[in-house]
C-alpha cells in the first residue's frame, strides 16, 4: 500500500440523512493517497449500514465502533488509528469539495507546517436542493494569510474563527505534543480544547484565504442548537486550563487568550440557554471570572483586541455583576422606577423574554402589579407561568387604563404598539433594547463603534500604571475608542482631553469637554497619551507636548493600529528577508541606532529648556522640523530662505531621489553644519548607491541622523554601508514595503 498522505477522520452518530453525501465527497477527492477512518458511536438510523456499503466498494475505508457516545473519545480513537502524514476531520453532516485535501496537502508539504487551515462556507439546504451558503473568513485581515506564522509571536491569531475541520494537521505535531480531545459525554464543544492546543503549540501555522469546507447549519440535531447542555462549556474550559497549566511558559504566554476565549463562549452560552437556567449559570460565570482575576489571568488588552465590547462585559461582571445582568437581560433602573406608580400591568408576550421580565419584576417586588400575559393568538403551548394567566387583547379590552409592557423582540415591537393604540390602550411601554443588544447603552458615538473600526485600537494598558491620571491627546476615532475603554474599565482617570481641532468634536461635550490645548498649571497628570494612529500626526503631537513642558518620559504612544511600537516596526524592517545575508551588519546598525536614540533622549532633558530659552530671547519661532526638497539647483540661499523666520529648528530635513549623488550636497551640508539654529539634520533619500567620497568623509565628522528610504529593493553601496555602521550615524532603512513612515523617538 502506498504511503498515506492524509488520514481523514469521520465521527458519526445517527447522521443517516447526510452520511452518504459526506463519504462520497471524501472518496472522490483528487488526492487518492488517503485513508478514511469512520468512527461510529452506536448509530441506529442506518448510518452504520451506509458506512459498511461504502467499505465494500473502497478499501481505503475502515470502521471503528466506539463504546462511548463521546465525540472526544471517537476522535481520539481515530487519531490513534491514523497512519497518514497529515490528518483531517470531516463532520459527517458536512461535505468537502473534491480538491480540498490535495490543495491543502501541497501547501503543507511545501511550507513544512504544523497545520494549514482555510476559509470555509456555512450553508443551509433549500427544499429544491439548492444551497444558501455564506463565506466565513478565519480572519478579517489579509496580513495573516498565505505565510508561515509562529502563534507565540502573533497571539492575536487566537481571535480567528474557531473550528477544527477546515484544515489538516501534521500527525507528528499532534502526537509529539500529546494533543487530544476531551472525552466528555456527547458531542458538545470538545473541539474547543483540541483547537486551543493546536494553536498554543504551533510554531509553523499557515492560513489560506480560499474557502473549501462546507459546514451544515440546518441539522436540528447539531450540538449548537441544544440549549439543555448548560455546563458542558464549563467542563471544556476546565479541561483546557488543566492542559495549559502543564506548560508554565505557555501558560504565561497564553493565559490572556484563554480568558478571552472562555469569556466569549460563556457569554454565548448565557445568551442561548433557557431563561430559567440563566441566573444559576450566571452565578457560576461570576465565580469563574473572580477566580481568574485573582490569578491575574484577566488581560483587558487581549480582550479589547478581540472585542472592545467585551472589555465592558468582563469589567462589569467583576465589579457590578447585578447591574450588568439587569442591563443585558433585565429592565433598566429608570423603567423599574417608572413602574412603581402603576397599579395594573400586563406583559405583551408570553415567551422567554416575557417570563424573564416577570422574574425581574418579581425580584424587584413588583410582581403583584402584573395581572397576566397578553398574546396575539392563544395556542395549546401557551401555559400559565407562576400562576400568571395568558390573555388575548380582546380578553383585556376593558382594561384600557392598564400599562402594557411589550416584551418581545425589537422586530415586532412597532406593529404590536400600533395595534395596541388602535385598540384604545394609551399606556404602552417597551422593554429596553439593551435587553437584546448587549452594551448598546454604552455607545459614545454610534458611527465609530462598529467592530471593524474599534477592534484595531487598543489603549496601551501595559504602558500606563493602573489608577493613573491621564491627559488624552487626540479626539478622533482612536481617541474616542481610548476614552470609551478607560471609562468602561475604570483602569485610569482621564483628567483632560485635548485636540487642536476641538470645535470639530463639540458633540463629545456631553461626555467630556475637548480642549484646544493643555494648561499644565491647572492640570495634575501622570501620563500624556497620544491617540493618533497616523504616525506623522503622532510625531507632531510628541513635539507639541514637549514644547509646552511635558516631560518626555510621561508621553505614551502605542505605535500603530497593529499595536506595534516604533522599535517593533524598526526591528521588523531591519531583519527583512531581502537582507538576511547582511544580518550581521544590520544588527550592528540596530545597536548603534539604540545607542543614538538613548543619547538623544538623555540630551533632550538637558537641552530642551535651553533651546526654548534661546527661542524666547530671539525673534522667531521654534520649528519641530523643516523640510527642503534637494535638487541640482539648490543653493545655500534656499536654506536661509527656509530658516529666515525660525529661531530654533529641531530637525532640518533634506529630501530627494538620490541626495548623496548630487554635486551640491557637500556645500549644503557644510552650511547646515555651521548654522547654530539647527539641532539635528535628517537625510531622506530614495536611493543611496553612489555617494561622493568627500560627502562620506563629511558624514564621519558630523552627528547627522541619516534616514534612507529605498523604494526599490536595492542595497546601499559598500562604502555607504561602512559609514552607516559608524556610531555617529543613525539609520532607518525601508525596503520598499507598504508601511507608513516610521516615527523617530528623537
Amino acid at each position: 500500500m502506498k504511503d498515506i498522505k492524509v488520514s481523514v477522520m469521520l465521527p458519526s452518530l445517527n447522521v443517516g440523512m447526510y452520511i452518504k453525501e459526506c463519504i462520497e465527497s471524501v472518496i472522490n477527492q483528487t488526492l487518492k493517497d488517503i485513508e478514511i477512518i469512520c468512527v461510529d458511536a452506536g448509530s441506529t438510523d442506518g448510518t452504520l449500514e451506509t458506512i459498511k456499503e461504502f467499505m465494500a466498494k473502497d478499501d481505503r475505508i475502515m470502521l471503528i465502533n466506539s463504546s462511548k457516545k463521546s465525540y472526544g473519545h471517537q476522535m481520539n480513537l481515530a487519531m490513534e488509528a491514523a497512519t497518514g502524514e497529515y490528518v483531517g476531520i470531516v463532520e459527517t453532516d458536512d461535505f468537502v469539495p473534491g480538491n480540498m485535501f490535495e490543495d491543502l496537502y501541497k501547501i503543507a508539504k511545501k511550507n513544512n507546517v504544523d497545520f494549514v487551515k482555510a476559509d470555509f462556507y456555512r450553508f443551509k439546504e433549500n427544499a429544491d436542493g439548492t444551497l444558501d451558503k455564506t463565506l466565513f473568513k478565519l480572519s478579517d485581515s489579509k496580513w495573516y494569510y498565505n505565510r508561515i506564522i509562529d502563534i507565540a509571536q502573533e497571539p492575536e491569531c487566537f481571535n480567528f474563527v474557531l473550528n477544527t475541520w477546515s484544515g489538516i494537521y501534521k500527525r507528528s505535531f499532534i502526537v509529539d505534543n500529546n494533543i487530544r480531545h476531551n472525552e466528555t459525554p456527547g458531542a458538545s464543544f470538545q473541539d474547543n480544547g483540541f483547537w486551543f492546543q493546536t494553536f498554543m503549540h504551533a510554531h509553523r501555522a499557515y492560513f489560506v484565504d480560499k474557502p473549501y469546507y462546507m459546514n451544515r447549519r440546518d441539522n436540528p440535531n447539531s450540538s449548537v442548537y441544544d440549549t439543555s447542555k448548560i455546563y458542558v462549556i464549563c467542563d471544556e474550559y476546565e479541561y483546557i486550563l488543566s492542559v495549559l497549566e502543564k506548560y508554565p511558559d505557555l501558560f504565561e504566554l497564553f493565559k490572556g487568550q484563554y480568558t478571552q476565549k472562555l469569556l466569549e463562549n460563556y457569554l454565548w452560552t448565557l445568551e442561548r440557554i433557557h431563561y430559567e437556567n440563566k441566573p444559576v449559570f450566571y452565578e457560576r460565570l461570576q465565580k469563574v471570572f473572580r477566580g481568574l482575576a485573582e490569578k491575574g489571568m484577566v488581560d483587558y488588552k487581549v480582550i479589547a483586541q478581540h472585542s472592545e465590547r467585551q472589555v465592558y462585559d468582563i469589567y462589569e461582571i467583576l465589579h457590578n455583576p447585578q447591574h450588568w445582568y439587569d442591563r443585558v437581560y433585565g429592565l433598566s433602573e429608570d423603567v423599574i422606577k417608572g413602574l412603581e406608580h402603576e397599579s395594573t400591568i400586563y406583559l405583551y408576550g408570553a415567551g422567554e423574554l416575557g417570563k424573564l421580565c416577570y422574574d425581574i419584576l418579581e425580584r424587584e417586588g413588583l410582581a403583584h402589579k402584573v395581572k397576566g400575559f397578553i398574546v396575539s393568538k392563544k395556542s395549546a403551548a401557551d401555559k400559565p407561568y407562576k400562576g400568571m394567566p395568558i390573555f388575548t387583547m380582546a380578553d383585556v379590552a376593558e382594561q384600557k387604563d392598564a400599562l402594557v409592557l411589550i416584551t418581545v423582540k425589537p422586530l415586532y415591537k412597532k406593529e404590536i404598539r400600533e395595534n395596541l393604540y388602535q385598540e384604545g390602550f394609551i399606556k404602552v411601554k417597551s422593554w429596553p433594547d439593551a435587553a437584546f443588544i448587549r452594551g448598546t447603552e454604552m455607545s459614545l458615538h454610534s458611527k465609530i463603534w462598529e467592530e471593524k473600526v474599534t477592534k484595531n485600537f487598543t489603549f496601551p494598558f501595559d504602558m500606563v500604571k493602573k489608577g493613573s491620571r491621564i491627559v488624552l491627546y487626540g479626539a478622533g476615532k482612536m481617541g474616542q475608542v481610548y476614552f470609551r475603554q478607560l471609562r468602561q474599565t475604570g483602569y485610569a482617570d482621564i483628567v483632560s482631553w485635548i485636540d487642536e481641532d476641538s470645535q470639530r468634536y463639540d458633540y463629545l461635550s456631553k461626555y467630556m469637554e475637548v480642549l484646544p490645548e493643555l494648561t499644565l498649571e491647572e492640570t495634575e497628570y501622570d501620563y500624556a497619551v497620544i491617540a493618533f494612529n497616523d504616525q506623522k500626526q503622532a510625531k507632531n503631537s510628541y513635539w507639541r507636548l514637549l514644547s509646552v513642558g511635558v516631560p518626555f518620559e510621561k508621553i505614551v504612544w502605542n505605535g500603530s493600529s497593529m499595536g506595534k511600537t516604533f522599535d517593533d516596526l524598526l526591528e521588523q524592517d531591519m531583519i527583512s528577508v531581502l537582507w538576511r545575508e547582511q544580518k550581521r551588519q544590520l544588527d550592528v546598525m540596530q545597536k548603534n541606532l539604540e545607542q543614538r536614540r538613548k543619547k538623544l533622549t538623555e540630551d533632550k532633558t538637558k537641552t530642551m529648556r535651553d533651546i526654548l530659552k534661546q527661542a524666547q530671547m530671539s525673534e522667531g519661532s521654534v520649528a519641530p522640523f523643516l523640510s527642503m526638497n534637494l535638487t541640482q539647483e539648490s543653493t545655500q540661499d534656499d536654506v536661509e530662505n527656509i530658516m529666515q523666520d525660525c529661531a530654533v529648528c529641531m530637525d532640518f530635513r533634506l529630501e530627494g531621489k538620490d541626495v548623496f549623488a548630487l554635486k551640491n550636497i557637500y556645500e549644503i551640508l557644510m552650511s547646515l553644519k555651521n548654522d547654530s539654529r539647527i539641532e539635528h539634520i535628517s537625510i531622506y533619500t530614495e536611493s543611496a548607491t553612489k555617494p561622493q567620497k568627500e560627502v562620506l568623509g563629511l558624514l564621519k565628522d558630523l552627528s547627522f541622523e541619516v534616514r534612507i528610504k529605498l523604494k526599490q529593493p536595492t542595497e546601499p553601496g559598500e562604502e555607504l554601508m561602512e559609514i552607516l555602521g559608524d556610531n555617529n550615524i543613525c539609520c532607518d532603512i525601508d525596503y520598499g514595503r507598504a508601511c507608513p513612515e516610521l516615527v523617530a523617538e528623537e
